[in-house]
């Protein structure tokens, strides 16, 4: 099911401990990944070459969301005790740091708007906006200058399924068991099987980009694998 030429190890400098987070870029071109509380860091890929750029390291636990700014300047990173990271993409460095009560929930997911000037930051059961070009580093979320608050909700939702799905640009995606993955257009009851991962890989979070028509898939060991999906001879069957 699995065709090895059409999947690319990563670089030998993978993860120590399990990959908790996966994102590509907007244009596909850079993918970043982020370890759990074993290994803590972020590292920065060129997707197309399999080659590493960047190891990031700041975080105190795991790494639960990644986000690009549009331009690919900066990346936004956030992790489980509700800390924020921005960081310049080409240097490495570290912009601005801000932090949140864990108590709320952790970073759920990061979002640039378009004019990369603000942050999007949803908890399971909050949301903030974030001005970064007003805050000083170092400040706590709800206290900090160029902050607003515009959602908050009583419980937030959590599953505990071993199935993984995400709806990514018309595109569905579903990986069952940690192995067995699926991708179909958004909306069908069918999905096309892409393949199941060989035993010594076990998924543990993933991400597609149709501009360079690429899955990332962050495993449980710390590999970071990429599938270009067009190299595959994908069968119908239901997921």
């Amino acid at each position: 099911m699995w065709e090895a030429e059409a999947s690319l190890t990563m670089d030998p400098i993978k993860h120590t401990d399990c990959v908790d987070s996966v994102r590509f870029s907007p244009d596909g071109m850079l993918l970043a990944t982020g370890g759990n509380e074993n290994d803590m860091a972020i590292k920065i890929w060129n997707p197309i070459a399999g080659t590493h750029i960047h190891t990031l390291c700041g975080h105190s636990s795991s790494i639960s969301s990644l986000a690009f700014s549009d331009d690919k300047s900066m990346l936004a990173s956030g992790d489980d005790d509700g800390t924020v990271h921005v960081w310049d993409v080409s240097s490495g460095r570290l912009l601005l740091t801000l932090s949140h009560d864990a108590t709320y929930g952790n970073i759920r997911q990061l979002q640039f708007t378009e004019d990369n000037l603000n942050l999007i930051l949803r908890t399971y059961k909050t949301t903030y906006t974030w001005d970064i070009t007003l805050t000083t580093s170092g400040e706590e979320l709800e206290e900090a200058t160029g902050v607003q608050l515009l959602s908050k909700k009583s419980e937030g939702n959590r599953s505990d399924s071993n199935d993984l799905e995400d709806v990514s640009q018309g595109y569905f995606f579903k990986v069952k068991s940690y192995h067995k993955i699926f991708m179909g257009k958004s909306g069908q009851k069918n999905a096309s099987i892409v393949g199941a991962v060989p035993d010594e890989y076990s998924i543990n979070k993933f991400a597609f980009h149709t501009n360079c028509n690429h899955l990332a898939l962050g495993c449980v060991d710390g590999s970071v694998l990429i599938v270009d999906i067009s190299r595959l001879k994908l069968r119908l069957e239901p997921c």
